[in-house]
């Protein structure tokens, strides 16, 4: 399982063409996602849980 995460980008980050699109970029911390997997011997990035 992954989780797809962004912060919110301007609007000239925009596809003009498509209606209602929403601007976004990656984290700049994590990427376009969070693995809650890893290679042996390293740390997963996250342990999501749905409550």
């Amino acid at each position: 399982m992954f989780l797809r995460i962004s912060i919110p980008g301007s609007p000239e980050d925009g596809i003009a063409e498509i209606a209602d699109y929403i601007a976004t970029l990656p984290d700049p911390n994590y990427g376009t996602h969070l693995q809650d997997f890893s290679l042996p011997g390293h740390a997963v990035e996250c342990s999501p849980s749905i409550t």
